[in-house]
């Protein structure tokens, strides 16, 4: 068994876990999400839609907009 097959039991065990819940803490919610999140991205490479580079490099571009609108209000402020 490799090392995603195993990540990939031990998040559907937490997701069975915590949709069994009705009320889920903010850190249980944000847990879930981030499970549920990582298995679509695992299920967008294994179809080969998109790769794991592709969905990082697209991650990480929402964070660079973010300073350059930070950067460009700081700009107008000034």
């Amino acid at each position: 068994m490799t090392e995603e097959d195993m990540n990939k039991e031990t998040n559907e065990e937490k997701l069975e876990e915590l949709d069994t819940s009705e009320d889920l803490t903010a850190e249980e919610h944000t847990e879930l999400v981030d499970d549920k999140l990582e298995a679509l991205v695992d299920l967008l490479v294994k179809k080969n839609l998109i790769t794991r580079e592709e969905f990082d490099e697209a991650y990480d571009d929402l964070f660079e907009d973010e300073d350059d609108d930070t950067e460009e209000s700081e700009e107008t402020q000034e």
